[in-house]
């Protein structure tokens, strides 16, 4: 009798998927992406971590299916990312919220690394133009899986988290965190009495000349002050952080505006008089942002100051030398050099001052 032989066809990547409910894990994690309103915060959950702890909660014979360079990049850049309540001042991760239409195995993962970012604290806030998170899919090229399209986590946000136009997102971030040090030494420095007391005299008629200039700041301050009181720890941090992300432009640089001016007179116990006309001569039309000194005279010893700092003891003859540029593609690592010898006539100029217009500096390369 002839033995029968039954072959089964291997689970395709679609099915293999989908048994393990990672569709409805990806379509969780991209809805909640673009669902959310407010500022976003960095943590300092470690990257690898992160990685670590999803591939680790993964059955042993999934994992190598579920090791994607794009996955992975998407969960080490976004998956720190938190939100923070305005009432509480606890922080929640944006992604890692445990949910039945993530599937029972995802819906574990996402529990234990909503863990690790909620053990993390708060490092800063989080900036971003790109208009997409991740990579939705890519396309095998080459190999035994050429052609299979694989889908990667990815989240597309309502509107790019942009700090200013003029500046890149990581100069906009080292910023608010310069703004949290600054607003964190003001509270320190500024109890709430006397952020009160002078907000009553700035608001108080004909007390003080041009007071609505910080009226604002001194309101907003109070206010911060109030949401701060009784709390303690990470919380007071994490409110301190959420008052950063909507605070008005300058309105955390309280030591070093006008309103720190009154706070110091109203500290030292200087009587109103005093304190009125200190306030009156800071916030003179004449001199409240305006310039005080007359500018310095700095194109005309710019050539000088250059060769003294370049190691030449006197300016060059002839008057101020002109600018050549370095004409091999390369250039040479010696030619942007300060040197007092060797000098070569050949077309072959680098970018330094010459001596005088006539005799120009050169660099001769090794060939």
């Amino acid at each position: 009798m002839n033995d029968l032989v039954t072959l089964t066809l291997a689970p395709t990547t679609a099915q293999t998927e989908a048994d393990d409910g990672y569709p409805a894990f990806r379509e969780a994690l991209a809805a909640r992406v673009a669902n959310h309103r407010g500022p976003l915060f960095t943590t300092s959950a470690d990257p690898a971590e992160l990685w670590e702890t999803f591939l680790a909660r993964l059955p042993a014979d999934k994992r190598q299916h579920y090791t994607c360079r794009c996955c992975r990049k998407f969960i080490e850049t976004y998956g720190g990312l938190v939100t923070i309540s305005e009432v509480t001042g606890d922080h929640w991760p944006l992604l890692w919220k445990p949910a039945l239409e993530m599937g029972p195995l995802f819906a574990v993962i996402a529990s234990y690394l909503h863990e690790v970012v909620v053990r993390a604290r708060v490092t800063g806030v989080f900036l971003s133009s790109e208009p997409l998170w991740g990579t939705p899919e890519t396309t095998s090229v080459r190999g035994p899986h050429a052609g299979t399209t694989w889908t990667h986590l990815f989240g597309r946000p309502a509107a790019p988290r942009a700090g200013s136009a003029t500046k890149t997102d990581f100069q906009a971030t080292a910023e608010l965190k310069e703004e949290h040090d600054m607003l964190a030494r003001g509270l320190a420095e500024y109890a709430r009495d006397p952020v009160a007391e002078a907000l009553r005299v700035l608001k108080a008629e004909d007390a003080l000349d041009r007071s609505e200039k910080t009226v604002g700041v001194a309101e907003w301050l109070l206010g911060l002050h109030d949401r701060l009181a009784g709390v303690k720890g990470r919380q007071r941090d994490n409110l301190v952080w959420a008052a950063v992300a909507a605070a008005p432009p300058g309105f955390c640089h309280v030591r070093s505006t006008m309103i720190s001016t009154l706070l110091d007179d109203l500290k030292a116990g200087l009587p109103f008089d005093t304190v009125k006309r200190r306030w009156g001569e800071k916030m003179h039309p004449l001199r409240y942002q305006r310039p005080q000194a007359a500018p310095r005279p700095g194109p005309s010893t710019r050539p000088r100051s250059c060769s003294s700092s370049w190691g030449w003891p006197r300016p060059w003859p002839g008057g101020t030398p002109g600018w050549t540029r370095c004409r091999p593609p390369t250039g040479c690592p010696r030619c942007c050099r300060p040197r007092r010898s060797r000098w070569a006539a050949s077309s072959r100029t680098c970018g330094r001052r010459s001596r005088s217009p006539s005799a120009r500096p050169s660099c001769r390369r090794p060939r």
